[in-house]
């Protein structure tokens, strides 16, 4: 694994920032990303969106979210803080030192002026061409040793980057944006998959090993189409790969009264599954009272004569039922 022993000594000097809460160990069952802010008193809305999720992503700089992850009554298990590198990093000069430091700082503001911090996570984001890969994985294993879980987003068109599947071993799990549906609402085919194969195999290999934990992360345009058929694809192909899938229009990301969870949709005939019209196939199957009664002629079920007389009727219609 490649290291940065300049980034190792600057984060060995660096003032004591404070432990987080104990690690949380696991896969999640659900996750959502909100990169909204948060009202004081928060909204209906807003409680809800904080708390429906296993894991949730959130932008802890926007106003009133830390405040509000931790006054929920109900938290969710995960809350990871996702902090976007490059911004981070915009008008830092081009110093390595000086891009650990600013990375730093934003750390230490995780923490509330009072309590403790609700975050349990952080998720690297637009990482790959602001720092060296060096540098990332130290920076990780730091974050490792104040409990933090470590994830990075992953995204198109470099994907792995010049990372190597070695800072894996290093991560909590991985976050991929947009990597079944395009922004356009369309879906990912085959040779746009391929540069996304070497970091996904990556993944995957992790998640065999240990409690290693995949996330699709789609976002498509407001004004975009997206059919029921790409939607049940991305779904199918989150489940072969283990990974775990939100999907959402681009204001859902910041707009809690939009933000709500998508279910996989039905087939054309997969209704017929589910167990409650299972159930009432099985009543009817065994029900043993249900008969044809013997006094009813067949003749009695004729469509009625006088709409058969009606002059838009076929001739031959009304005589083969009469």
């Amino acid at each position: 694994m490649s290291v940065d022993l300049k980034a190792r000594q600057l984060l060995t000097d660096v003032p004591e920032i404070g432990k987080f809460p104990e690690r949380v160990v696991g896969k999640p069952k659900s996750f959502g990303v909100y990169l909204g802010s948060v009202s004081s008193p928060m909204t209906a809305n807003e409680q809800r969106v904080l708390e429906q999720w296993d894991m949730l992503i959130v932008d802890p700089f926007q106003p009133g979210v830390t405040d509000g992850l931790s006054i929920l009554v109900s938290p969710p298990r995960y809350r990871l803080a996702r902090m976007d590198v490059r911004k981070i990093l915009r008008g830092v000069v081009d110093e390595k030192v000086g891009k650990v430091r600013a990375i730093l700082k934003e750390i230490q503001r995780l923490h509330p002026s009072k309590g403790t911090t609700p975050y349990n996570g952080i998720v690297l984001a637009n990482w790959d061409l602001s720092i060296s890969p060096e540098t990332t994985n130290e920076i990780i294993t730091y974050l490792n040793s104040l409990n933090l879980n470590v994830y990075i987003e992953i995204k198109g068109p470099r994907y792995l980057g010049n990372s190597t599947a070695d800072s894996f071993s290093l991560l909590a799990g991985v976050i991929f944006a947009n990597g079944a549906i395009l922004p356009d609402g369309s879906r990912r085919d085959y040779m746009q998959f391929l540069p996304m194969k070497p970091a996904l195999e990556a993944a995957t290999g992790q998640s065999c090993l240990r409690e290693f934990a995949i996330m699709m992360y789609e976002v498509v345009d407001d004004d975009a189409e997206m059919s029921n058929a790409v939607i049940k694809r991305a779904f199918t192909w989150c489940s072969y790969y283990g990974a775990i899938p939100w999907i959402g229009r681009l204001s859902e990301v910041t707009d809690a009264e939009k933000n709500r969870p998508m279910e996989c949709p039905d087939g054309a005939f997969e209704w017929l599954k589910k167990d409650k019209v299972v159930a009432i196939h099985e009543i009817w199957r065994t029900n043993s009272k249900v008969r044809l009664l013997s006094f009813f002629r067949l003749t009695d079920f004729r469509y009625p004569m006088h709409l058969l007389r009606n002059q838009h009727t076929h001739p031959w219609r009304t005589s083969f039922l009469a």
